[in-house]
């Protein structure tokens, strides 16, 4: 039972609401409360009410990327506020992300739950200790930790064991992390049948990993930032996976799983994949050339966000959809030609390609996603087709470099900001008889010319928002 509002509150559930833990209960007359946990501190820690009796160890401002700690920190297992005393059985997400002088933490039997990315990027821990009480570690939670060597497991702990100091689940048919700092090859126990999401993530100085016939599942991110990696070596017998010259496969060859960070500056894609799988070629910024061949229908989540290296990218004809976040931060991506069978180009697609000057849409495309080109600050003008039904959220927000635009006239939505802080933007072409509905504050800052068909003058100069540019002129034949 906690105390609000002077009455006792029968604690039901906790949340997290808009950033903040909160309770919900029921007080003593039946109504329902919902209450903002409590923070103090203690001896340097910060903690934060979880439920009756029990405290998580938190960050010290309410801010995710706090850096409160450093040195060696020693969690108490119980702590006393106010003459109440609690039991510390969390150490909450992102508690001390980004604790770079963070040495060591001892982390008392008490605790049973390590948050989301309780310890990311704390760059100077050498070495975990996890306690017999913990029975759940959360996404990323060791990620960036680049001088980690080694996880010690106490035996007794029922959900996690190590092996060599490699964080296993007790049953060691999962690998959940790999420490940042360890050895440069790795072979992967033959018990190994899922490799968990970011579990080599950041291992800068990993180069090669050989992974067994028992492994059946890899998930997302799981070999992100390893930037020395250079080869996958798959267990010829493994029934999920192959490796081509290094190049991690599905089995069947049909989809292209990893791309070692390190390795060759040019590529060619084998005919036989037709899914870029979502990560695949992620922060190859070694990466210079990729020959996508007519196969492929499919590009990933991610595919290739941070390939800072590339300059050009011909996507084929044989694609149908390019993935949310594809190119994200290709900063080196001066053009790109899209097939004529893509339909959909999913949101960030191209986001921060600062270099791309030009970009030819092709007709077949519906929808162009959720700021898909936003700040693509090299581009000066586009043309978007007669195909295209939907332009998203903006699209094309902060192009800078943009002078003209012309829409197509199926389109009959473009999202709120679609052109927001294209301040150089001297015209734009509308071909659509009726006005496509427009998201508010999408164009109250131009005060630029807009053409658009004859017949549809005076419905252009009459809508709230079409309406507010400094001329409407019509297209000339």
């Amino acid at each position: 039972m906690l105390q609000k509002y002077g009455s006792a509150i029968d604690v039901k559930k906790t949340w997290k609401v808009r950033g903040k833990w909160c309770i919900f209960g029921e007080n003593l007359n039946g109504l329902v409360i919902m209450a903002e946990k409590k923070r103090f501190k203690v001896d340097g820690i910060y903690y934060e009410i979880i439920g009756d009796g029990s405290v998580a160890v938190t960050n010290g401002k309410g801010d995710s990327e706090a850096k409160s700690y450093s040195g060696d920190v020693v969690i108490p297992s119980e702590v006393t506020y106010e003459g109440v005393d609690y039991k510390v059985t969390e150490i909450g997400e992102r508690t001390f992300y980004g604790c770079t002088g963070l040495t060591s933490v001892e982390i008392p039997n008490s605790v049973t739950v390590i948050g989301v990315g309780a310890f990311y990027n704390c760059t100077a821990l050498t070495s975990v200790e996890i306690p017999n009480s913990v029975k759940e570690i959360g996404r990323w939670a060791f990620s960036g930790c680049t001088g980690l060597k080694n996880f010690q497991v106490n035996a007794d702990n029922p959900a996690y064991c190590d092996i060599k100091g490699v964080l296993f689940s007790k049953d060691k048919k999962q690998l959940i992390a790999y420490p940042n700092a360890k050895v440069t090859e790795y072979k992967i126990p033959n018990s190994v049948m899922k490799i968990g999401e970011c579990a080599f993530a950041g291992c800068m100085g990993l180069t090669s990993v050989e992974i067994p016939a028992s492994v059946k599942g890899i998930d997302g991110l799981a070999f992100s930032g390893c930037t020395g990696l250079k080869n996958f070596q798959v267990n010829a017998d493994n029934p999920a996976y192959c490796n081509i010259e290094g190049v991690l496969f599905s089995k069947d060859k049909k989809q292209l799983i990893a791309y070692p960070n390190a390795k060759a500056t040019k590529y060619k894609i084998p005919n036989s994949v037709i899914i870029i799988g979502q990560y695949a070629f992620r922060d190859c910024t070694g990466l210079t050339s990729v020959k996508i061949p007519n196969s492929v229908t499919y590009i990933g989540r991610l595919a290739f966000s941070g390939c800072t290296g590339l300059t050009s990218v011909k996507i084929p004809n044989s694609v149908a959809y390019i993935g949310r976040l594809a190119f994200y931060g290709c900063t080196g991506l001066t053009s790109v030609s899209i097939g004529n069978s893509v339909m959909e180009i999913g949101e960030l697609a191209f986001n921060g390609c600062t270099d791309l000057t030009s970009i030819e849409i092709p007709e077949g495309v519906t929808r162009i996603g959720g700021s898909a080109f936003s700040g693509c600050t090299g581009l000066t003008s586009v043309k978007i087709p007669n195909s295209v039904t939907e332009i998203g959220f903006k699209a094309f927000s902060g192009c800078t470099g943009l002078t003209s635009a012309t829409i197509g006239k199926s389109v009959t939505y473009i999202g709120r900001w679609a052109f927001y802080g294209c301040d150089n933007l001297k015209e734009v072409t509308c071909k659509a008889l009726t006005p496509p509905s427009v998201g508010s504050q999408d164009y109250a800052t131009w005060r630029k010319t807009l053409y658009v068909p004859k017949a549809s003058l005076e419905a252009y100069r009459k809508h709230k928002v079409w309406g507010q540019f400094k001329e409407i002129l019509p297209i000339e034949e």
